[in-house]
């Protein structure tokens, strides 16, 4: 009967497993209408097991309920394998109730260092190392850098002194080594200079000497130089008056040492019977020779550089014209600036003068009819000598021209003035040998010279009008064939010794009176022409007016 029941309990929880609490209208909780619980499977520690009852009023209704796991019951641990520093250990328990057990880590011990140790010393510059070792196992170590340690220095300690004028030097070292060390200049402290004191005092032309001593160092000395006082000289006193073509002497007495005494010497005063005209302005004056004075200028004049303490910067137009004793000509100082028209026109004894640097300007017929007139000399600064008519018209004895080296405008070649820019000549001596490179010559460039004989080249273009009239003792005349086209008015009257001139057939026009005066014992050859009514075609008759000269047509 027990096992029946039993049976039947079985199935009644296998059904209630499948259909829990299949039994409806039961009163789960009315424990009087069921009977015990029975255990139907039995907890163990870690699975729940199942209590069942049946219902008193009806055999079929049963209820279920879980029973708890117990859980284990565990032993104390126990160590399978040991920690070390660096590997964890192992431990396990068993359960008393089942056959479970459990195991765990133990963790590693890690490592127990000991003190750290130098290897190799770090110094000033180089690092060292340090290691240290584990007191729970020797194999176990441990390195480290230990970084150079660099200078320490201690205080600087001069160790050679600074003088006045050399740098000392101090020195430090390191604490750490006591071998290395830094050092540093010591500025010099420089000098430092007593009061001056005079060794030697100075004269008017004599330098004096002081010096100065170093307080630090009386081997230090700077010795100065007391520069000259120079001259303190008094009043200008004339101790040799001027006289009009002497310079005088003045004289100054210094009032430091009346043993020193200065002397200048006094400008000429000019030649007297000079008149004098004082600018708009008042500040410079012109000169010229005085009608009333006119016979008491002769021989040498002496135009002087100043007048009443102004320069003298002209020479008047006529303002000797027809000093016919006069002579010479000397001028003084650099203030002259312009010679005027006919300054000098008619000196008829005048031979000779030279003017000094700084006369820019002649003006026409500077020297007209100076007959016995021989040099002249112009400055560098002479920009214009003369117009169209010439600054040299009947200066017959004319030798020699000069100009001043450095001139821009002319200069002298072969006896001849020659303008450098259109290579013009413009006045021939009576030496003269005409350049070949000469273009032009000039009006009057020979009038009346005592000139035997010329060449005139073949580059030649111009001969300007009276350029040879008067030349009465010119016996040739050679014109190359070239460039010659034109020969001007006047340009042969009174050439009387010519035996013979041939005009080239490059000649376009021949002024008036071109051959005038010329007799029936001279020949002009004309090349351009085979008769007289062509050339007079091309030069108008009056080429040939007053001149009875045999004419040769060669055309």
């Amino acid at each position: 009967m027990k096992l029946k029941h039993k049976l039947l309990i079985v199935c009644a929880t296998l059904a209630l497993c499948a259909v829990p609490f299949a039994v409806a209208g039961c009163a789960e909780n009315d424990d009087t209408a069921y009977g015990e619980w029975e255990t139907v499977t039995a907890a163990t520690c870690e699975n729940e097991g199942v209590q069942m009852r049946v219902s008193l009023a009806d055999p079929l209704v049963t209820q279920t309920r879980a029973i708890p796991a117990s859980g284990h019951s565990w032993n104390d641990w126990v160590t399978l394998t040991e920690p070390t520093c660096l590997v964890a250990g192992v431990e396990t328990r068993s359960c008393n109730t089942c056959e479970n057990s459990d195991m765990r880590a133990i963790p590693a011990l890690g490592h127990n260092w000991g003190e750290w140790e130098t290897d190799l010393a770090a110094d000033c510059y180089s690092s060292g190392t340090q290691s240290r070792t584990c007191l729970r196992d020797q194999s176990h170590t441990e390195l480290q850098t230990v970084s150079a340690l660099g200078h320490d220095f201690g205080d600087w300690v001069i160790t050679r002194a600074p003088t006045c004028t050399v740098a000392g030097v101090e020195t430090r070292y390191c604490r750490n080594c006591n071998k290395h060390t830094e050092v540093r200049s010591v500025e010099a402290y420089g000098h430092d200079w007593n009061t001056y004191v005079i060794t030697r005092h100075a004269t008017c032309t004599e330098e004096g000497e002081g010096m100065y001593i170093c307080a630090n160092d009386a081997t230090h000395i700077i010795t100065c130089t007391e520069r000259a006082l120079g001259h303190q000289y008094g009043d200008w006193v004339v101790s040799v008056p001027a006289t009009e073509g002497e310079e005088g002497e003045d004289i100054s007495v210094c009032r430091r040492d009346s043993s020193h005494i200065q002397t200048r010497a006094s400008a000429p005063v000019g030649s007297e019977g000079l008149f004098y005209y004082l600018n708009s302005e008042g500040t410079e004056y012109a000169v010229r020779g005085a009608v009333n004075y006119r016979d008491s200028l002769r021989g040498t004049v002496y135009i002087p550089a100043r007048y009443n303490g102004l320069p003298v910067t002209e020479i008047r137009s006529n303002g000797f014209m027809g000093f016919a004793e006069i002579e010479r000509v000397v001028i003084f100082g650099r203030n002259l600036k312009t010679v005027g028209s006919s300054a000098f026109a008619m000196c008829k004894k005048l031979q000779s003068i030279e003017f000094p640097e700084g006369v820019t300007e002649f003006g026409v017929h500077a020297f007209f009819s100076c007959s016995a007139l021989k040099s002249v000399s112009f400055p560098a600064s002479a920009v214009s000598i003369g117009g169209k008519m010439g600054v040299f018209r009947g200066c017959s004895a004319l030798e020699s021209i000069t100009v001043a080296e450095g001139n821009p405008t002319y200069k002298v070649d072969g006896g001849c003035l020659i303008e450098r820019e259109t290579n013009t000549l413009l006045t021939g001596t009576v030496n003269a040998v005409i350049p070949q490179y000469v273009t032009s010559i000039y009006n009057y460039a020979f009038y009346k010279k005592d000139i035997e004989s010329v060449n005139i080249p073949a580059n030649v273009e111009t001969i300007g009008t009276h350029a040879f009239y008067g030349c009465h003792n010119l016996k040739e005349v050679t014109i190359e064939n070239g460039s010659i086209a034109v020969i001007g008015s006047y340009a042969f009257v009174g050439c009387k010794n010519i035996e013979r001139i041939v005009i080239p057939d490059t000649v376009t026009e021949i002024g008036e009176y071109a051959f005038g005066d010329l007799t029936e014992e001279q020949t002009i050859i004309v090349k351009g022409f085979a008769s007289q009514e062509e050339a007079d075609a091309a030069w108008s008759s009056e080429w040939r007016w007053a001149c009875k000269a045999n004419i040769v047509y060669e055309g």
